[in-house]
Parts: C-alpha cells; structure tokens; sequence
C-alpha cells in the first residue's frame, strides 16, 4: 500500500514535469510495467526498477532489465532497457536559457542476426519547447550499421557489400511563429558506392486543415535563403516573399 501510494504521487510529480506528451506516455507505462511485472525501490526523488525477462526464448539464463528515473531541480533524467538489455533508451528533460526546455531521447540496439552478421542502429530525437511550452524546433537522427565480427585470431570487423543498410538520415524541424515549417534533410548510404549525399531545404509556409486532420504541404527552400534566415539577415515573412520569386526566376 505504501509503494502504491509512492508511485501515485511520483507519476503525478512526472505528470506535472514532462513537457512531450510522447514521452511522458512512455515513461509512465514503463513504471506501470515495472510495477506490475518488476519490482521499484523509491529514493526521494529517485527511481530504481529491476525486472527478470524469461520471455526472451533466445536466452538460456534470463536477463535482468533495469529503469532508472531522477528528478534534480525540476530536471529529469531517465534510463531503461529492453529486450534483455540489447536495446538501451536515454531521456532527458532539461530547463534552458530563455525559458526553454529541451527534451532528448536516444535509443541504442543491438541485433544479433546468424552467422557472424551483427546489426546495430541508433536512433536520436531531440525537441526544444518555448516557455508557453510550444514545440519550435525537432531533431531526428537514425543510424543503422551492418558488420561481421569473427571469432577468435579473426576477430577484426569487416563491413558488408551494399546488399545490407549501412547508412544514416537526419531531419531537422523549425515550427516558426507565423505557422511555418522550415525543414533540413540529410542521408547518405556508407557502403553503396553509388550513393550520393542526400540534402533537402523546404518549407511548409502553413498548415491546413481538412475535416480530420492537418495537412503539410512542402515545397523546396533555396538553401542561401535558409542560411539567412537561420542568422538573423531576414525573417520569416522575408523568406516566404523571396522564396517564391526564386521559383519563379527558376522557372523562366
């Protein structure tokens, strides 16, 4: 009962802290998992969890998953494992200057495949939310890497032909003011040589609305224009009008 009690009032404390509605979702079902299936030894504004995974068929001896959050001064810190303990996930929610918070996710996994093929693949988010606690800026990096390891005297790493994913992808958001959307892709494949650097400049100049949902409509963003924008020479309305009369010069 006592525990109980604890855990109410901890996830009411989370409740109040986190600002992404993603992440809170995932952490409180992780404490909710942990609860139920685990066991959680509360210290002040800590949290420590253990769980024993004998789903993994994969194991002969089951793996002891753990979860770990910290509240320091109104910052939050959490830590979890999965999958017995092949996929690890980092969060973090911090207060910054001007008001903002920022809020960063990292998750790290291995996959262990047959043979001596090994895949392993990060994936990154980070968000910036304003003092109104409004999301103005979204960061995603996904890496994903294919390698033999070999045993023994053999034991360098080798990567694979091109016939395996050995690449990464990078999208960055800006949410403006006004209802724009300025966004920055960026991916390239390692291994296949044909595979040229790919980067995009574009912008939603605003989101529409349809009967169920929000419409984003992209289009092309000239890059010394993005540039400009980005250091404060011209602001958003500046970016919208020369956009469009560098699309119509393009097209003469």
């Amino acid at each position: 009962m006592k525990k109980n009690k604890k855990s109410k009032c901890f996830i009411s404390k989370l409740n109040e802290l986190l600002i992404d509605s993603e992440i809170k979702e995932q952490i409180i079902e992780k404490i909710n998992f942990y609860l139920y299936y685990g066991k959680i030894h509360f210290d002040n504004n800590d949290l420590y969890g253990t769980y024993i995974n004998k789903n993994d068929l994969n194991r002969a001896t089951p793996a002891k998953e753990f979860l770990e959050i910290k509240i320091i001064d109104n910052n939050l810190i959490c830590n979890y494992s999965e999958w017995s303990n092949r996929k690890i996930t980092n969060i973090a929610q911090k207060r910054i200057k001007g008001g903002n918070t920022s809020v960063y996710k990292k998750e790290t996994t291995d996959v262990f495949t047959y043979n001596n093929n090994n895949e392993f693949r990060i994936n990154e988010l980070e968000k910036i939310y304003n003092y109104q606690n409004i999301l103005i800026y979204e960061s995603k990096l996904e890496k994903e890497y294919n390698y033999d390891t070999y045993p023994y005297k053999d034991s360098n790493i080798v990567y694979n032909d091109d016939n395996f994913n050995n690449n990464f992808s990078l999208e960055k958001n800006w949410y403006i003011q006004n209802g724009s959307i300025i966004k920055y892709n960026l991916s390239k494949s390692y291994m296949n040589q044909d595979s040229k650097i790919y980067e995009l400049y574009s912008i939603c100049p605003e989101v529409c609305w349809t009967e169920t949902d929000k419409v984003y409509k992209f289009v092309e963003l000239d890059k010394e224009i993005f540039k400009n924008f980005m250091t404060g020479k011209i602001d958003i309305h500046e970016v919208l009008h020369k956009n469009k009369e560098h699309k119509k010069l393009l097209k003469k």
